[in-house]
């Protein structure tokens, strides 16, 4: 079903609707009822399975602002089923949206072609073109406004190791991150690069402790050397607020995914107030900041080896065909659906160089989203994976895609090693799991078990461990 993208105004004219100030000001209300509508979208203990927004039929988690946008719905909180579908993909496999449902607005960018007129067109040439996003709605309903939709069956640990108690202390180890136990107070310090808390026992539960220490994880995700925001700020002023809009939703997201059911959160109404004089004056905030807590919880949950393996194998940052109205898709020559934010950021292509100029940079890509290595123990993910990979391949970056492989052999690969030497001298032979040996030895370990390799030959014959 698809939603109208006019609405008619007093006099009586279609205006476009406007989808920021839509979902603007839902949060805007909620704000200002007092409670943010990110915290805790869903009852864990109701659903026991992924809280945040799924499809119903691929599977494939909503992202980004659509987690904001799905998690205000009162559905819900009520079923405690994270499940949505669109009015197509229901009727297509016989079932029925339940007559006088109301659909909830979700929303995907489209890049198109506009002319630029402040461009000097060059000599001969047609008038210079830019691509620019535009917002563009379509309905969604939730599992409990469809008849015939099979029950909701949450993942066993089996199914989801990353929902295991001890999640949140892999992503930490494996981070690198330098956290220093003692205090009273939870922060990340950006001129020394380490995370200070509490003692466990300072905390209620376990839980808390782990919400905590995952939401200083993600102010530390901000430094240059990682995904690169602005942590210069002074605590208390505008700025500093807005990092904590962004850490806080990360947080959520992260918590959700890793099924930790009491979230602590430190952010009180000083910030709430801030929050909302920012929203109040710029529509398209709260878009940006659900990206950028998107990138960092898709940066913290790749620390976690079954979730990278894994998880994710559909993303939902964008609808999949079935989502999206016919008439918003566009495909390239092959005839498959493309992505319509498939554009690589222009800091991206930095990054790129960056790894070529580093022994043993590439790029990974595994069903939990892909990882750009690039030296210096820096890391960069969260990105669209097929603008990426596209990216990579055309600048010679060696690329080691493992989507294709099959789970139990991409678990062995990823958990036991061993490790790429990226920017770092090789470990002695003989090689073991902890070893960090070079690209081509163990992007040939992933291409025997399946996986694609690009700008990376095989070792032809040299001798491995």
């Amino acid at each position: 079903m698809r939603q109208s993208s006019v609405r008619r105004s007093a006099g009586g004219e279609h205006a476009p609707r406007d989808h920021y100030g839509e979902i603007t000001n839902q949060i805007i209300a909620a704000l200002e009822a007092g409670t943010p509508p990110w915290r805790r979208p869903w009852d864990p203990n109701r659903s026991g399975g992924p809280m945040m927004p799924q499809n119903a039929v691929t599977g494939a988690r909503y992202r980004g602002i659509n987690v904001l946008a799905l998690g205000m719905s009162s559905l819900a909180f009520a079923s405690g089923d994270p499940r949505w579908a669109t009015y197509k993909q229901a009727a297509d496999r016989g079932w029925q949206v339940k007559k006088g449902s109301r659909g909830t607005t979700a929303l995907f960018f489209k890049r198109v072609a506009v002319r630029d007129t402040k461009a000097e067109p060059a000599d001969g040439d047609e008038d210079e073109t830019k691509r620019i996003p535009l917002l563009r709605a379509f309905t969604l309903f939730h599992a409990s406004q469809i008849d015939g939709v099979p029950d909701f069956a949450p993942p066993s640990l089996e199914e989801a190791p990353w929902r295991a108690s001890e999640a949140s202390e892999i992503i930490v180890a494996n981070s690198g991150a330098v956290v220093r136990i003692g205090g009273e107070r939870a922060f990340y310090s950006p001129s020394t690069d380490h995370i200070q808390m509490p003692s466990q026992a300072a905390f209620e539960t376990s839980e808390r402790w782990s919400s905590t220490i995952l939401h200083e994880l993600s102010h530390w995700s901000g430094s240059p050397t990682r995904l690169n925001r602005d942590l210069r700020n002074r605590f208390g002023s505008h700025d500093y607020a807005r990092e904590e809009l962004r850490a806080e939703i990360a947080q959520v997201m992260i918590c959700a995914e890793l099924g930790i059911a009491q979230c602590e959160f430190s952010n009180g109404v000083a910030y709430i107030a801030d929050w909302l004089e920012t929203l109040r004056s710029d529509r398209k905030e709260v878009f940006r900041a659900a990206a950028d807590a998107q990138r960092i919880a898709d940066y913290l949950l790749a620390f976690h080896p079954a979730y990278a393996a894994r998880a994710g194998e559909s993303c939902a940052s964008q609808p999949s065909d079935s989502d999206i109205p016919a008439e918003h898709r566009h495909r390239n020559g092959g005839g498959s659906v493309m992505s319509t934010t498939s554009t690589l950021a222009c800091h991206d292509a930095d990054y790129i160089a960056r790894a070529l100029a580093t022994d043993g940079g590439h790029l990974s890509i595994g069903r939990g989203g892909g990882t750009l290595y690039f030296g210096g123990g820096c890391r960069l993910s969260g990105f669209n994976d097929e603008a990426m990979k596209e990216a990579c391949i055309a600048a010679g970056l060696p690329d080691i895609d493992s989507r294709c492989v099959e789970w139990d052999a991409v678990y062995q690969l990823a958990v036991h090693g061993p490790m790429v030497a990226v920017g770092e001298p090789v470990s002695p032979q003989p090689w073991h799991s902890l070893s960090y040996e070079p690209l081509r030895h163990v992007a040939d370990r992933y291409r025997a078990a399946g996986a694609e390799v690009y700008n990376l030959p095989p070792c032809d014959g040299e001798a491995m461990p």
